[in-house]
């Protein structure tokens, strides 16, 4: 969403058996619950200023998971210059749940639905490395763990007045590219074989269904003249 002025504005919230499991630990929630809010302020062309944050949490409270959770955001925000000004806590029934509300600044934002005919479509980053942490084993977890937004490009991208349409791969590509070609009302071609795969897919037999269904990459997916 937009609001009035230079600010921009997203909010996403995590579920506990919904959004993550076992896999991450409670400083990777910490720091995965910035991560995606991050990315989407990226994705709109934004800097990331400032959030507040909603955290439930079941009794009886457990002391070591929230610390954890804390030092996983606390690492995050640092990361990404982003300042905690406030937020809530609550008691909840049984399963954790936390929500980030994040704003950012740009005088030039960048749309899903400004994509011509005759652009060209762009990705940042590899495809596939969080897949591959979820459902390989023994693969690296740190692209599902750790996810690393490049926040900054999209803003850059934004100033230069380069990209004509832009969005984040939170869903992949298979789901996101045909939201931005519904948004710019345009189609799209794509070579699989021009795909840049992550490492951790190398040992698989057929990596393009990881690349492009799952998700979780938090990669900018633009187009360009």
């Amino acid at each position: 969403a937009r609001v009035p002025g230079d600010t921009v504005v997203t909010v996403d919230a995590m579920v506990e058996g919904v959004h993550w499991d076992d896999t991450l630990q409670a400083s990777d929630v910490g720091w995965k619950l910035v991560a995606v809010n991050a990315s989407d302020i990226n994705a709109m062309g934004a800097i990331p200023q400032w959030a507040v944050l909603t955290i439930c949490v079941p009794h009886p409270l457990d002391h070591e998971w929230v610390i954890a959770f804390s030092q996983g955001l606390g690492e995050a925000l640092k990361n990404w210059s982003i300042q905690l000004v406030g937020g809530d806590t609550t008691a909840s029934d049984s399963k954790r749940m936390v929500s980030l509300t994040l704003t950012g600044t740009t005088d030039k934002p960048i749309g899903r639905n400004g994509a011509r005919n005759g652009d060209d479509i762009w990705i940042t980053g590899h495809l596939g490395g969080a897949a591959a942490g979820f459902l390989i084993k023994d693969a690296d977890r740190s692209a599902l763990r750790r996810p690393q937004p490049p926040v900054g490009l999209g803003h850059t991208l934004g100033q230069a007045q380069l990209a004509t349409s832009m969005m984040d791969l939170s869903d992949g590509l298979s789901r996101d590219l045909p939201r931005l070609c519904r948004a710019s009302a345009v189609g799209a071609l794509i070579d699989r074989d021009a795909l840049p795969m992550h490492e951790s897919l190398s040992s698989t037999s057929d990596p393009f269904p990881y690349m492009v269904g799952f998700g979780e990459e938090y990669e900018l997916l633009f187009t360009a003249a």
